[in-house]
């Protein structure tokens, strides 16, 4: 099998990421401390800088989040979850709750609705990223070493994916797996993560 391969380090630097280290200080000092996926999510929620822009126009809708993350269903539909899906909606639920409490103490201006679409593109979209500049918390939490990277968001998820993804300190490398015709949907897997 001929294996395509491309770099996102060659189309995507690695400074284009955003990450816990390209946070402003004007977001984070006043929030103080936060899960990196709140903070990533205060950070897009106070962006309205122009060069994002293109990147935020191809962004799922809020009405697209509504439809499909159990997380904004009316509490009827939320109550009708199977099991593993009522833990893992009870985990993100207290998530979010807590990103949200410390986000709205610092910029008490901001919308709770806007707020919690942000979090919500981050929660559907970062990557696996560490840095020798990220110096853990103990104890270490690895939901907190991720970063956004526009671009390789785009593919969706399939346990029989057809490209894989790796991370390394020069880049993110996506390889296909099988011939890939123009056209054709590009499929990773997120992991070891049912599509619960």
């Amino acid at each position: 099998t001929e294996i395509y391969t491309l770099s996102l380090h060659d189309a995507l630097p690695i400074s284009a990421l955003r990450t816990l280290l390209t946070v402003p200080n004007s977001v984070s000092k006043p929030i103080g401390p936060i899960t990196v996926h709140g903070l990533l999510a205060a950070e897009l929620a106070l962006d309205a800088s122009l060069a994002r822009a293109p990147w935020r126009a191809v962004l799922p809708t809020s009405d697209d989040f509504r439809e499909t993350m159990p997380l904004l269903w009316d509490p009827a539909l939320q109550a009708l979850l199977p099991a593993a899906s009522m833990s893992l909606f009870h985990n993100q639920k207290r998530k979010l709750s807590a990103d949200w409490a410390a986000v709205r103490a610092a910029f008490p201006n901001l919308s709770h609705d806007v707020y919690v679409y942000n979090w919500c593109i981050v929660n559907t979209r970062t990557f696996y990223f560490t840095s020798p500049k990220i110096k853990p918390q103990s104890p270490v939490n690895r939901d907190d070493f991720i970063a956004l990277n526009p671009f390789a968001d785009y593919f969706n998820h399939r346990d029989l994916e057809t490209a894989s993804s790796s991370f390394s300190p020069s880049g993110y490398v996506i390889t296909a797996s099988q011939p890939i015709e123009q056209g054709d949907e590009i499929y990773i897997s997120y992991g070891s993560h049912s599509n619960d």
